[in-house]
């Protein structure tokens, strides 16, 4: 198809209706649709509702008109049992609850139905009226209410009658041959009581047929209006139905069909067939589309054709291209090789320059560090020789106090010997006195003994002399004399006794302690003669240390003599050295500069032979490009 037969096909087509308005408007109605579907869906579940509340309500309704009914006749019951017991309270108690909870006076008992509000104070009237009674239901219920009202008139005058034993006026009087018991029976029991009884049960029924009625109508309405919800509902649901399909149709005429008719042809262009076009006739974006994709094919092909033919010229040309730079980075790469060998000498000498300049510098170091240790040893040997000609007095001096340190020992241990000496008479001459004092203490018991027989003899005597009478007074005044002394001489005898035994302890202690010196000083004894011995031996070994310290000196000196020699020396060979590295500087300073220019020479050669070797590889590349270049192009069909 050619480029003009494709520009009349287009223009030819106008799209009259795009296909972004159509889905649009599908959209929109099909939303629409969806909405009224929703609509009718809450309408019926809205009436459904409404439904279970009618039903609610009857369920409700119906409990409390049970309830009302259960209580009246739970009051009719109580109120018989009160009357027929005679005034049991526990009934009339009972009897009043149930009237209090029903007019809301009171909290709602926990017996009533669960769904009635227990426990809440409320009247049931009003209960009745939040139920939703209509007027009718509510007046029945009314005058049900009344009726229960009048019987409770009649119950209360009966029950009052029971509890105060005495007739209370009411609605019922009291015939004049009955007791109070028999009138309150009577007035419950009779045939008025259940005329009114009946009269509470009529209009509840009522209320009931009235309430059923009621709600049945509701709930066949409901039902009606939720059947019609329903129609409507499955009918707008068809319509959805309808609205899909047809939606699914137009997606897949408009625009499945065309993209697989796009992609069959896009199929055979990934192979590199470009004889093919697109085929579609329609009056919308896909059409225009594909028309668009015609010419820009067309445009494509003719691309296609120049390539191929620039690419047959460019091929040649990279070939001529190619081996020229192949010749050019050989020469270039000679150069640089050249060059590097020439650096590598440079840098060779100039790595030996380098080392024996630092080995110089080492060997000025070491002799300067020689020089430093020969200055310091010559001054140390200077000082070592004052030092052990001052050891050597100090030694000369020691020696001799040490000398008289040993004649002071020697007197010492002689002093020593002499106080042991002394010390030994002195213990056995305590030990003999302490034998002698156990001879006075024998004495002074004798003595002890002989004054307590003169004490008897007197006492003897006095008792001869009484019995004398006058004659005897004279006897017993010498008796009595008698007995004075030996009372004093036993008293002389105990202080004695008493004294020698202290004396006896204090020579028996005296002797402990002669004997604990004895001990002490035969240890001085032995000290003393130790350090005598010791004291020989230092003297000796100070006077081997003078004479060792003597041929010390004398080394010292030889030591000094020689250091000056070697001091001498090294001050030589270090100016020597020092010579020696200035000319080692200057040659390693020339050595640098030219291996500076070998590098900068090599980085060139380096930088022109890597440009070389990068425009080679381009060249290859770009050779390698165009032959691809062909084949990737001669792979199309146009």
């Amino acid at each position: 198809m050619t480029k003009t037969a494709l520009t009349n096909q287009k223009s030819s087509f106008r799209p009259s209706f795009k296909i972004k308005t159509q889905f649009t408007v599908q959209a929109i109605f099909s939303i629409l649709l969806l909405l009224a579907l929703l609509f009718t869906l809450f309408e019926a579940r809205t009436r459904k509702e409404r439904l279970i509340n009618a039903e609610e309500q009857k369920y409700f309704s119906m409990l409390l008109a049970d309830e009302f009914r259960q209580t009246s006749q739970d009051l009719t019951r109580t109120c018989r049992v009160y009357v027929a017991t005679g005034g049991d309270m526990r009934y009339w108690d009972e009897y009043w609850n149930i009237v209090a909870w029903r007019k809301g006076d009171i909290p709602r008992p926990q017996t009533v139905n669960a769904n009635l509000y227990p426990g809440r104070t409320v009247d049931q009237q009003v209960l009745m009226k939040e139920l939703g009674y209509t007027e009718r239901e509510l007046s029945l219920l009314k005058q049900a209410i009344d009726f229960s009202n009048k019987l409770i008139a009649v119950e209360d005058q009966a029950m009052r009658c029971v509890k105060e034993r005495r007739f209370v006026s009411g609605p019922c009087a009291m015939r004049g041959d009955e007791t109070l018991l028999e009138f309150a029976i009577r007035i419950v029991n009779d045939e008025a009581y259940h005329a009114e009884v009946e009269k509470i049960m009529g209009p509840v029924g009522a209320f009931e047929r009235e309430l059923d009625e009621r709600i049945t109508l509701t709930a066949q309405n409901e039902n009606r209006k939720m059947e019609i919800v329903l129609r409507m509902a499955m009918g707008f649901t068809i319509v959805v139905i309808i609205s899909v399909a047809f939606f699914v149709f137009f997606l897949s005429r408009s625009v499945i069909n065309p993209i697989l008719k796009i992609s069959e042809v896009f199929t055979f262009l990934a192979s590199g067939d470009l004889t093919r076009s697109l085929h579609i006739v329609q009056e919308n974006e896909i059409g225009n589309m594909a028309l668009d994709f015609n010419e820009m094919l067309e445009s494509v092909k003719r691309l296609i054709r120049a390539i191929q033919k620039n690419a047959e010229f460019l091929s040649e040309i990279g070939q001529n291209l190619s081996s020229n730079m192949i010749e050019t980075a050989g020469a270039v790469n000679q150069i640089n090789v050249n060059i590097q060998g020439v650096k590598r000498q440079a840098q060779t000498q100039a790595t030996s320059v380098s080392e024996t300049a630092a080995t110089m510098e080492e060997i000025i170091s070491a002799i300067k560090k020689l020089n430093s240790g020969i200055e310091s040893q010559s001054a140390s040997v200077v000082q070592s020789s004052a030092s052990i000609e001052e050891m050597v007095a100090n030694i000369a001096s020691i020696t001799q106090t040490l000398g008289k340190s040993d004649v002071v020992v020697r007197d010492l241990a002689k002093a020593t010997a002499d106080g042991k000496e002394t010390l030994y008479s002195s213990n056995n001459i305590t030990q003999k006195i302490a034998e002698q004092s156990g001879g006075l203490l024998e004495a002074s018991d004798v003595i002890q003994n002989i004054a307590s027989q003169t004490n008897l003899l007197a006492m003897n005597a006095a008792i001869e002399a009484a019995h004398a009478g006058e004659y005897g007074k004279g006897f017993a005044v010498v008796a009595d004399e008698i007995r004075k002394l030996a009372e004093e001489s036993s008293a002389q005898g105990k202080t004695i006794t008493s004294t020698l035994k202290n004396f006896s302890i204090e020579i028996e202690t005296l002797s402990g302690s002669s004997k604990v010196l004895e001990e002490k000083f035969n240890a001085i004894y032995l000290l003393a003669e130790q350090v005598k011995e010791m004291s020989a031996s230092v003297m000796r070994a100070m006077m081997e240390q003078e004479r060792g310290s003597r041929e010390v000196l004398s080394a010292i000196k030889n030591i000094n003599e020689v250091t000056a020699e070697v001091r001498d020396g090294s001050k030589e060979m270090l100016k020597g050295g020092e010579q020696a590295a200035k000319e080692m500087h200057k040659l390693d300073g020339l050595t640098r500069a030219i291996t500076d220019s070998m590098n900068e020479m090599a980085s060139g050669a380096a930088q022109v032979n890597q440009a070389a070797q990068e425009a080679n590889k381009i060249t290859q590349k770009n050779e390698e490009s165009i032959e691809n270049l062909s084949i990737e192009v001669g792979k199309f069909k146009v």
